[in-house]
């Protein structure tokens, strides 16, 4: 699949997939995910927000493309039949990923997914970092969509936003001068809205700020390990590490909602959970 080979991390810790009448099931952290057999249904997302279980539903930019699964990988995917592709699966984290693999110049440059909340229509809202929030009509936020990104096969960043219209999300791709195939993505993260990499507020170092999504499991429903998993998978490695997890995982059990940003900083040594936790997160 063309999606690996560009753009591994597109499909890296997706959770392993079961055919079902309806679909193709999965199921991690809590949250439970069905691919329908073709894009004339949506993909259905089931998950806790708070203590109340919830289901949204993202469309696939084509009508009646056949689903065709992947076991090795544990994705799914649908010919749009028109240059591009959609290759979607769910992280071990209960992240949805949603790809669009884009194969030359003749494939469109727009990728829409009407996206629902319990059986009516979502409210979207584009944030100043590109990602976008996802809220029911009495305003309760369910989810949120990271900040796009595309790249193409020499590696190099495609240019890309999103665009909102009602409860539609679109993902603009300006692919024209890329080298095919290019791979785009929005992910619904459960965990996190956004991680900012703050490298000017202190004379000691960097701070790493994570903001929690409205997904973030409370302690008891919830593992350090796959909050770990998630952070991950938003920065680069030099900020990964015990050190960087026990404080996050501190925060998480510890702060909650209530302290946001958790700053996580570099200069604090690693001395294990348990003296993280004595030194309220800040050793």
């Amino acid at each position: 699949m063309v999606a690996d080979q560009v753009a591994p991390q597109l499909l890296a810790n997706a959770s392993e997939l079961s055919k079902a009448g309806d679909g193709f099931d999965t199921s991690a952290a809590g949250t439970d995910v069905t691919y329908p057999t073709t894009t004339s249904e949506a993909i259905a997302v089931r998950t806790q927000v708070g203590d109340t279980e919830r289901e949204y539903s993202i469309g696939i930019p084509t009508t009646g493309a056949p689903a065709q699964q992947h076991a090795g990988l544990n994705a799914v995917s649908y010919d749009n039949e028109n240059g591009s592709a959609t290759v979607s699966s769910t992280r071990d984290d209960g992240s949805v990923v949603i790809g669009t693999t884009i194969d030359g110049t003749s494939a469109p440059t727009n990728y829409s997914y009407p996206v629902a909340v319990d059986g009516a229509p979502a409210v979207l809202t584009v944030e100043d970092d590109g990602s976008v929030t996802v809220a029911d009509t009495a305003g309760d936020v369910i989810t949120h969509f990271l900040a796009p990104w595309a790249v193409d096969a020499a590696g190099t960043k495609v240019s890309t936003r999103y665009e909102v219209h009602g409860n539609v999300l679109t993902q603009v791709v300006e692919h024209a001068n890329a080298t095919y195939p290019v791979v785009a993505d929005p992910t619904s993260s459960k965990y996190f809205k956004k991680v900012v990499i703050d490298k000017k507020a202190s004379s000691k170092g960097t701070i790493v700020r994570v903001y929690p999504g409205p997904g973030m499991p409370p302690v008891g429903r919830g593992s350090g390990d796959s909050i770990y998993n998630d952070y991950k998978t938003l920065v680069s490695a030099t900020y990964e590490g015990r050190k960087y997890r026990d404080q996050l995982v501190c925060h998480w059990a510890n702060a909650g909602k209530f302290k946001v940003p958790w700053n996580l900083d570099s200069w604090r040594p690693d001395v294990g959970y348990t003296k993280t936790v004595a030194a309220l997160c800040n050793p």
